[in-house]
């Protein structure tokens, strides 16, 4: 929700021993270091990304090196390629770890990093590798590409340093090769195995994209259960456009109709909708359902939280001394605006939230944002700050991601309940009452999601006007 080897001969070696093509010449070798168990990955081609005429056109380059809150892709400018993996329990939205493959131009040395990240150098399976306080491992993979891990977990990463290349899985794979296709960024899930037969038709039931649906649930049943996993790939050209590719096993006949308004209402109960993909025109093929349109800046914007990463100073030029006369109250200013226009610009967006998951989406996407802002030369309490903030704003995301959970889960249970007893399910009254035990749960859950944010609001803004004080009796300057 993704993510190099040494020698090249070893590479194609193995490559044709084992039977797996290339994904092209500019990938093979990054997405051979993904590990074998991880069930979501991200390709993105930043270079060429980044010479689109779109990005040429707003300098989303110049951005990336000048200002941080506001750049559409929040990396390392010396970034060219980036391929990034997770291993996510998809049940409950929890993620066990992750870990990112960055190629880029130069990196600083190992020493640099740990001395900047106040952290150490750690020997991890016979290689060196940098563990940083901010909770992430960083080694060298080859001169010019930088392996990260996070959480921290040394026993995790000495078995992706020892773990032999190129194991994961064929569709996550078969996915880099769309990269070569053109879009520039390429996101898969891997699905298979996940839906539970016994459950699919009452979690049908509970969808409201299916309510008055005249479609054969026994076909649309089998056809879900089939699923293989998710493609999302962004193209950026003179504009942006996304394509959601959803693959299955089965035929996808029962789909065309229902097709559209089911994937928004499952992505809008995980957080994760775009407001643009209503707009999006869907088709199927035999065995795929697509969605496909246009992307506004503020989907870009979002989609920038897809590719958090720890705040390490991976570039040469975090070397450079900003130039200020007073480098730390020019960097600890420009981080407390940076931190308050991300919040103004997040309360601005709350007449859009369609319900706590969507909510829960964006507030992870603008908490990722507050986490990367620089701290090169920042005040520490300012960045103590900002972190809270993050912290404080990860506990809405939660909340909300939670509350479609529980929503679902109750409404089985009550389901459940009401089925064993013979009453509700197969008459008028019975099912009546049903609806509107549904409809109580989820209002519940909601008004829980929604008390949530408005008292985080509350703690941010208290905090907020704190530091604000401090700051500006500490520096003799307005914050």
């Amino acid at each position: 929700m993704k993510l190099i080897t040494k020698l090249s001969v070893v590479v194609v070696v193995c490559v044709v021993v084992s039977g797996w093509v290339a994904a092209r010449g500019d990938f093979p070798e990054m997405v051979r270091r993904i590990p074998k168990d991880v069930n979501a990955v991200m390709y993105m081609d930043v270079e060429r990304l980044l010479a689109s005429p779109l990005a040429v056109k707003e300098d989303w380059k110049g951005k990336r090196a000048a200002d941080f809150a506001n750049r559409p892709m929040a990396l390392p400018p010396s970034v060219t390629k980036l391929v990034r993996a997770a291993s996510i329990n998809l049940d409950v939205d929890e993620t066990a770890w992750q870990i990112a493959v960055l190629e880029g131009k130069s990196f600083p040395s190992l020493e640099t990093i740990a001395k900047k990240e106040k952290g150490h150098v750690d020997t991890v399976a016979n290689t060196k590798a940098v563990w940083s306080p901010r909770g992430a491992y960083a080694y060298r993979i080859s001169n010019n590409s930088v392996g990260l891990m996070f959480p921290a977990n040394r026993q995790f990463l000495a078995r992706w340093i020892k773990e032999k290349p190129g194991q994961y899985s064929s569709y996550l794979f078969d996915a880099s090769k769309d990269v070569a296709a053109g879009p520039q960024l390429v996101m898969a899930i891997d699905l298979e195995d996940l839906v539970q037969p016994q459950l699919i038709r009452e979690r049908m039931k509970q969808m409201a994209s299916l309510k008055d649906s005249k479609v054969n649930a026994d076909e649309l049943a089998r056809t879900l259960i089939s699923i293989k996993g998710v493609k999302f790939a962004v193209a950026v050209r003179d504009k942006a456009t996304g394509k959601v590719t959803v693959d299955f096993s089965g035929d996808t006949a029962s789909l065309k109709d229902v097709g559209k308004p089911l994937l928004l209402e499952v992505l809008e109960n995980r957080g994760l909708a775009l407001e643009d993909m209503d707009a999006w025109k869907a088709s199927t093929t035999k065995t795929s359902f697509v969605l496909e349109g246009d992307l506004s800046t503020s989907s870009l914007m979002r989609l920038s939280s897809l590719l958090e990463l720890p705040s390490l100073p991976l570039d040469e030029s975090a070397e450079t001394e900003v130039d200020a006369s007073d480098p730390k109250l020019y960097a600890t200013q420009n981080h407390f605006k940076s931190v308050v226009a991300l919040l103004n610009d997040l309360n601005a967006k709350k007449k859009e939230f369609s319900n706590p998951a969507h909510a829960a989406g964006w507030w992870e996407t603008y908490a990722t944002r507050i986490s990367r802002l620089s701290v090169l030369n920042v005040d520490e309490e300012m960045q103590e700050y900002s972190a809270q903030v993050a912290d404080l704003m990860r506990q809405v995301v939660q909340e909300g991601k939670g509350a479609g959970i529980r929503t679902g889960v109750r409404q089985s249970q009550d389901n459940a309940y009401s089925t064993g007893y013979g009453h509700g399910t197969y008459d008028y009254w019975g099912n009546r009452d049903n609806q509107a035990r549904r409809s109580a749960i989820r209002s519940e859950e909601t008004g829980k999601a929604a008390t949530t944010g408005t008292e985080i609001r509350k703690q941010i803004q208290e905090l907020t006007e704190a530091t604000r004080r401090k700051m500006t009796a500490r520096y003799n300057v307005e914050f």
